[in-house]
């Protein structure tokens, strides 16, 4: 099935999403990271969930991240949108892959990323992330907020 990738569709909601949201990751660009996430917000891995309930809870998810791609070396992070489809009026759901790419290339093997989006107030964000990377543990830590990084 093709998606739709119209900026209303719910391939477009997310494209933007992941777009927007990656930059910041590696520019250290607080504010425009947390414009693309609804709180509270829960991040889910095989090593625990992380829930989010205050921006200053976001605000040190987002400095564990930026420390774990400095720390790795990444320069770009690659997103890829698998799947996309709405739920309802207000909320979709996307599938995408996250690939962390370096000055000698891609660094590790894709994680798969299923989020749900809503949508408040006439803006689309981010309300929800389960990520797969059960074979990099130290990305895991670093979702987890778990700061010892084998790095």
């Amino acid at each position: 099935m093709k998606m739709n990738f119209g900026p209303d569709s719910a391939a477009g909601i997310a494209r933007g999403l992941l777009h927007k949201s990656a930059g910041p990751l590696i520019s250290g660009d607080f504010e425009s990271f947390a414009a693309c996430f609804h709180l509270p917000q829960s991040f889910s891995t095989p090593a625990g969930i992380r829930i989010l309930r205050t921006r200053a809870d976001l605000r040190l998810f987002f400095d564990d991240l930026v420390d774990f791609y400095h720390l790795s070396g990444a320069k770009v992070i690659n997103r890829k949108l698998l799947q996309a489809d709405f739920l309802g009026e207000g909320s979709a759901v996307c599938l995408h892959e996250n690939r962390l790419i370096g000055s000698r290339g891609v660094m590790q093997q894709p994680v798969r990323v299923f989020s749900i989006m809503t949508k408040c107030d006439q803006h689309w964000a981010v309300s929800y992330c389960e990520y797969t990377p059960a074979d990099n543990l130290d990305y895991c830590r670093a979702l987890m907020s778990r700061r010892d990084f084998a790095l």
